[in-house]
């Protein structure tokens, strides 16, 4: 057997894995084949597959060169091959079986020497390599190794930089690297070697082989590309790509049917993941081994894929049978195990890249109809790619928990480089990171987190909690030094910079990073100030990073409107179309605890709502009173400017988690009315707030830091102003001027430009049909000189020179412009988009661009129904107390302890943080009552789980004295589920450990998280004793009771205190008296078996039966143990639970069936079917531990 396990560079660790191989030998023994037995009707899930430790499936294609001729195949090795559950499809060369597997064959100066050992034992199934993970040869013999000529293992030749040789006193080693083989230990390996002198060669054990460094000197790991280097990241690395260009994943198979079509095997299952949707890209077909078989399974193949009981694909593909590698031009099928009469009954189907277009859903039922023998069992493996939507662009996120650190945005194109700065002194706890890169061979990506400055003797490590072919999850944390302990923080100082790298192979055509980095502020650590103003002369920038959006129901979200006079020239009535997305928001908000407000601003800013309002009106409408603000917006009703901070600074007083902020232009205003003196002209003017200044985007940056210093976060929502005759321009930047001001003291019209001014201005550059000149740098690109354009803005009266000398304007509203002083670099701050200033008052990547105003409903429709989102993925858990027989006492228990956890920090708090857990009390409103039924919310513990995929948590009661847990049904609780749309149903439940359970939280395909109700039953502990009564029947006849045989329970399974066991003639049963206690584990010992009427004894139970007995709705039960859980039914070991119709009182009961003595041996287990269950077993764990194929 081969092990395809990649090693974790432990002798031991590859001698535990190739013990699987001699398990799963030792399984075969037992005449069950290849494959564990699969009934057709019964369900095939990937449990019943064979992958490795990492989760891998054990097919792979392979792209072989062709391989050596220089050795052939003796028969008993090709048979041995043959006959090996996991032997690979492409056979190299086979040196004759010997009984030293080192052959050597010398021509003039060069051995050639072949390693052959099918079976994987002169490897010691990888327990022969080092801790480097390397193999070797020892050489003894005269002269010395002057040059390794290559390496062939398996049929595929190594590269140079994975192979060396080191000299000896007394000969020396060849060596090759583990990281490189196809499959581990090799098949064949071939080595040519020129050397001074014949030598014998034998396989080195791991304690002698050569170092990394003493191998070096031959060349070994030069040259090895630094993507192939072995990853010395903690945590499991993704996938190698199984098919170059298309990583897939395996995927959950459920409900497997076999029916017979024409003769020939029709495979119906359900297909599940993680993802959405995926590409078919593969799939294989196996069946239980039969020599007489004279049919291969093979193509042509018909798929069908049935959606919603309709089908959506039906469609047929031919296939061509490669022997050795992948042809790249046709369908594939490949031959991986085939019988005695050379049929395949173990095939693998390629789809990719040939087809592409095959796409499934989970929960997607399909049926294959292909060839093959119309016998035995079938088992299915099915491989998918997840399909992304591609992304306009790139997306990275690094965002603080509980400390304050600030977005610097990303550097480089792969590597991608986030990096953020800490604001603060601050207690790093961990940094979680979440990458998605679509259709990227994520094999060799490397990841990874630093922080520039950290306290001393501590260092980071990472943990990989996820990897999938398409995303990877993994938190970076803090680890002393000098113990090797993770701590529960580290010291960091303010500027401090946190940085996460991500490189890819190739350029993903998307990337999403997100980094959120946990903590809290060191003692004593002052909060940065927003200051008061912005020094004069230059731009600010934000001093406060941008809150994530918190993750809570029942936000208070405000929406800000820009109703300057450009609305009037948007391609969309851009009055009507924010009237219409702000009511669209709040409707998708209906039926939440939410709470909006609605304000405007231009000039100045008006506050529509009176502040926060819920959105549902008295009788389930939406609120009058945000309707009624929102139908306030019209043109003119707050100015005609641009006014940044007066939209910002209405808002303040409501404490709101969020403010969209709607605007089509650049802030060319604000609240200190710097540009005119001249109050009673200030809004006559044409070009009054027509182009962006200098205090008036600080001004607006320092308001909206102030409200991100409060935890409110800013979304702008920039729409595109367009200009031209055809709106064919888009303004997308323009030029900050340093508060350029003119001269007017008493003229109304101060601003506008006409022809005697000689400045030439082309549609481009105004609004239309209007003579208002609004962007500047158009006006530059139009033949306008920069004094001609500045120029303009001097002292006119209804278009025409005053009479007397011009006055230029001033700058800074203080000094005049003088003739040198004309130029763009003295009177601006060069150009700044419309992105940036977006970003300069909310942080990197925060704001939304909107090609129009036609667009903005649907964007803020879609924002309002993530934020619904939140109120939906929740897990409540109510306490019930009930009595001995599980009706209930007392319904919605307050005061009782329940922990919640997941693998990912889904798990919602009160104050909008996720964490990975979280406790609660369970707890009842004022006024509410514990008995009965209550609202969800008024007796329970309650967490909001947050989470764009389905996701599993587990919770665990904390017990009172005194009382116990009540199970129903073998279940520690008792759980339904409800999905948007969908009546509630039965969730799955699973126990785990004594009073823990573990639940999923599904969800639809666009997001929408179920709401889970799980009820944990609890009963006051009696000191109740109850008797076991067991009935001894005979397997094939469970009707007839056997009498004769003798038990005893003991505490222990070898101790000497025993309960006796008594016949009793009324019930033709076997009975304890009433000396058990509930809860508590005891040991059934047979210690003499029945005899048959025609004296043939009955088989002994081999081992001493673990069981308890439980109290739940059915009564008293008794569970048998089978490994680490607990089952009433355990038929293929001859136990089960078979009640009376009328039970006794205090009585639990056990069936035991016997075979006769000879029908099957007395070793293997207990009960009727063990040896076929543990070679079943022992066929699994060989599968699992011993094979993988690697690229």
């Amino acid at each position: 057997m081969r092990n395809f396990i990649k090693p974790a560079g432990s002798p031991a660790r590859h001698r535990a894995r190739g013990l699987a191989a001699v398990v799963a030998s030792v399984a075969l023994a037992a005449g069950l084949g290849a494959y564990p037995a699969v009934q057709a009707e019964e369900t095939t899930a990937v449990s019943d597959i064979t992958t490795d430790d990492a989760g891998l499936p054990t097919y792979s294609w392979m792209d072989d060169d062709t391989p050596s001729s220089s050795a052939t195949p003796s028969a008993p090795a090709a048979a041995s091959a043959s006959n090996s559950a996991s032997a690979s499809a492409s056979k190299p060369a086979e040196a004759p079986a010997t009984a030293n597997p080192v052959t050597v064959e010398r021509k003039g100066d060069i051995d050639r020497i072949v390693v052959n050992d099918p079976e994987g034992d002169a490897w010691e199934f990888g327990g022969k390599a080092s801790k480097e993970n390397i193999f070797a040869l020892q050489r003894e013999g005269k002269g010395e190794i002057k040059e390794v000529l290559s390496v062939t293992a398996d049929g595929r030749k190594l590269e140079p930089y994975d192979y060396g040789f080191v000299n000896s006193v007394d000969g020396g080693f060849v060596a090759f690297n583990l990281n490189a083989l196809h499959t581990i230990p090799p098949m064949v390996v071939e080595i040519e070697v020129r050397t001074v002198g014949v030598g014998e060669y034998a396989i080195a054990n791991s304690n002698e082989v050569p170092s990394e460094a003493q191998l070096a000197e031959s060349g070994y790991g030069k040259g090895r590309p630094a993507e192939e280097a072995p990853d010395q990241s903690v945590g499991q690395n993704r996938a190698v790509a199984t098919i170059p260009g298309y990583p897939d994943t395996l995927l959950n198979v459920s409900g497997l049917n076999t029916e017979w079509v024409n003769n020939n095997p029709q495979l119906t299952f359900k297909v599940g993941g993680t993802e959405k949707i995926y590409r078919l890209t593969r799939f294989a077909v196996k069946k239980t081994r039969n020599d007489s078989n004279t049919k291969n399974i093979e193509g042509p193949v018909t798929i069908r894929v049935i959606r919603d009981g309709g089908e959506v694909v039906s469609k047929t593909y031919n296939f061509t049978t490669v022997g050795k590698g992948a042809n790249p031009d046709v369908l594939n099928q490949r031959f991986w195990n085939k019988n005695a009469q050379e049929k395949s009954y173990d095939t693998e189907f390629r789809l990719v890249p040939e087809v592409d277009d095959l796409k499934i859903k989970s929960g997607d039922t399909i049926k294959l109809t292909l060839t093959g023998p119309p016998n035995g069992q079938y088992g299915v493996q099915v491989w998918g790619q997840g399909i992304f939507t591609p992304a306009p662009s790139d997306k990275f996120r690094l965002e603080g928990e509980g400390v304050l650190v600030k977005d610097l945005g990303v550097t480089g194109d792969n590597p991608f480089v986030s990096t953020g700065e800490f604001l603060q002194d601050s207690n790093f706890e961990r940094a979680y990171v979440r990458v998605r890169a679509p259709n990227s061979p994520l094999a060799i990506e490397r990841y990874d987190v630093t922080v520039d400055r950290i306290e001393d003797g501590v260092k980071l490590e990472k943990r990989v909690i996820s990897a999938t072919a398409d995303e990877v999850v993994y938190e970076v944390y803090p680890v002393s030094v000098a113990t090797g302990k993770r701590l529960p923080s580290a010291k960091v100082p303010k500027d401090a910079k946190i940085a996460a790298t991500a490189k890819y192979p190739s350029r993903p055509r998307a990337v999403e990073s997100t980094v959120t980095v946990f903590g809290s502020p060191a003692e004593d650590a002052p909060k940065p100030t927003v200051p008061s103003e912005a020094p004069k002369g230059q731009l600010i920038s934000s001093t406060y990073p941008n809150p994530p959006m918190p993750k809570k129901c029942g936000l208070k979200i405000a929406i800000v409107a820009d109703l300057s006079t450009s609305l009037s020239y948007a391609d969309y009535n851009g009055f009507d179309a924010s009237k219409s997305a702000a009511k669209q928001l709040a409707k998708s908000l209906q039926g939440t605890p939410t709470e909006v407000g609605i304000y405007s601003f231009a000039d100045r800013a008006a506050n529509n709502s009176g502040g926060p309002q819920p959105v549902d009106g008295p009788n389930g409408e939406l609120n009058p009173q945000i309707t009624t603000a929102i139908d306030s917006w019209r043109s003119g009703s707050v100015g005609a400017a641009t006014n940044w901070e007066a939209g910002l600074r209405a808002v303040k007083d409501g404490n709101y988690d969020v403010v969209y902020f709607i605007t089509d232009g650049m802030p060319t205003s604000d609240n200190s009315d710097w540009q005119n003196s001249l109050l009673e002209h200030k809004r006559d003017g044409k070009n009054y707030g027509a182009f962006v200044q200098e205090t008036s985007l600080n001004r607006a940056v320092i308001a909206a830091d102030e409200l991100k210093s409060n935890g409110t976060r800013v979304v702008p929502l920039m729409v595109d102003l367009r200009l031209g005759k055809n709106r064919e321009f888009v303004v997308e930047r323009d030029y900050v001027l340093k508060n350029l001001k003119d001269y007017a003291e008493t003229a109304k019209n101060r601003y506008s430009y006409r022809t005697a001014t000689g400045l030439q201005v082309g549609s481009t550059a105004k609004y239309p049909n209007q003579d208002i000149l609004v962007n500047i740098e158009e006006g530059l690109k139009q033949g306008n000189s920069d004094q001609r354009l500045f120029r303009f803005m001097h002292n006119l009266d209804d278009g025409r020179e005053k009479s007397g000398k011009e006055r230029p304007p001033r700058l800074d509203g203080k000094e005049y412009v003088n003739d040198t002083q004309w130029g763009i670099e003295n009177l601006t701050h060069g150009l700044r988009t419309v992105k940036s200033m977006g970003e300069d008052i909310s942080g990197p990547n925060d704001t939304v661009r909107l090609n129009s105003y036609g667009q903005l409903t649907g964007e803020l429709k879609k924002l309002g129904e993530e934020v619904s989102q939140l109120c939906e993925g929740k897990v409540i858990v109510k306490k019930q107390i009930v009595d001995a027989s599980g009706n209930p006492l007392r319904n919605n228990v307050k005061d009782w302890e329940f922990s919640i956890s997941s693998d990912a920090p889904v798990v919602g708090l009160q104050d909008g943080r996720t964490r990975f857990a979280d406790q609660q009390l369970t707890s009842v409103k004022e006024g509410a009552t514990s008995e009965g039924n209550v609202p969800d919310d008024q007796a329970n513990a309650v967490w909001p789980i947050h989470s764009e995929r389905p996701v599993e948590v587990a919770i665990a009661e904390t017990q009172q004295e005194p009382y116990r847990l009540y199970q129903r049904g073998g279940k520690n609780a008792v759980c339904t589920q409800k999905l948007k749309g969908e009546e509630a149903k039965a969730a799955d439940v699973k126990n785990d450990g004594e009073t823990g359970f573990k639940v999923g939280i599904p969800a639809t395909e666009d997001g929408h998280l179920a709401t889970v109700t799980c009820t944990v039953s609890n009963t006051e502990e009696v000191e109740e004793m109850v008797r076991l009564q067991l009935q001894k029947v005979d397997a094939s006849d469970t009707a007839t009771a056997l009498k004769g045989a003798k038990f005893v329970v003991r505490e222990t399974p070898t101790g000497p205190t025993t309960l006796p066991v008594e016949w009793d003639e009324s019930t033709k049963s076997y009975r304890t008296d009433t000396q058990l206690v509930p809860g508590t584990e005891y040991y059934l010992v047979e210690t003499q078996s029945p005899i048959a009427e025609d004296g043939q004894p009955y088989t002994l139970l081999a081992a001493p039966v673990r069981f308890k007995i439980v109290n739940d709705e059915r009564g008293y039960v008794v569970q048998v143990a089978r490994g680490d859980t607990w089952t009433s039914e355990l038929a293929d070991a001859g136990l089960w639970t078979k009640r009376p119709n009328q039970p006794a009182d205090a009585t639990a009961y056990l069936q035991v069936a016997n075979v006769r003595q000879g029908n099957l041996p007395k070793t293997g287990g207990y009960g009727l079917q063990a040896p076929l269950v543990l070679s079943s077993m022992l066929i699994l764990l060989g599968a699992a531990l011993g094979r993988r194929q690697m690229m």
